[in-house]
């Protein structure tokens, strides 16, 4: 008598598409109608598709070479530079006019990989000087020592270049640099 009262009774639930409410009549009924059940397919479709291609996407970046996350940690870091310096002239030769500015190394990536991405290694340059004249290396240092002190520019020579790095570490100077950006935008503002 009791089960018969309780399966009798209908039981109401809102459609998971549209805002009405149906009576359920199968089990696992989760639309009110077919027009409702072509919409929930298609969008549980384009969640299982959107889930395949977040699962390739780390599957292709954990194939990557370390060489492609040092690039993507420098471009931050260079960013930064890059609005750090905004306004300074450049390093090397003093101009303030440049179509665009690079962030110089005063020691190059190839001789001194370990101290690519250490602030006092890298200022604001203009493109003819970081690119054709080979940083001007000579004027740099001068112009470095003037505006960070020649003690931190001897520091730059013994840095340990015993090292080994790893995307989880040029990761985290990406993930460090792109914070330092938002920071700073948001000081500025």
């Amino acid at each position: 008598m009791i089960r018969s009262a309780i399966a009798a009774k209908p039981r109401m639930k809102k459609c998971a598409i549209c805002p009405d409410q149906f009576t359920v009549q199968r089990m696992g009924q989760k639309v009110c109608g077919p027009m409702c059940a072509i919409r929930h397919a298609a969008l549980a479709k384009a969640k299982a598709q959107k889930a395949e291609a977040a699962l390739t996407r780390a599957q292709l970046q954990d194939l990557q070479k370390p060489h492609y996350w040092a690039k993507r940690a420098e471009k931050h870091c260079n960013a930064f530079i890059r609005l750090r310096d905004q306004g300074d002239p450049c390093i090397s030769c003093g101009t303030y006019d440049a179509p665009e500015w690079h962030a110089g190394h005063c020691y190059t990536v190839a001789a001194r990989p370990d101290i690519r991405y250490h602030e006092d290694n890298i200022h604001l340059q203009c493109p003819s000087c970081n690119t054709y004249k080979g940083g001007m290396v000579g004027d740099y240092k001068v112009r470095v020592a003037s505006k960070i002190g020649q003690e931190r520019l001897d520091a730059l020579a013994y840095v340990n270049p015993a090292y080994k790095k790893t995307r989880e570490y040029y990761q985290s100077v990406e993930a460090f640099y792109k914070a330092r950006i938002k920071e700073f935008k948001r000081e500025a503002a």
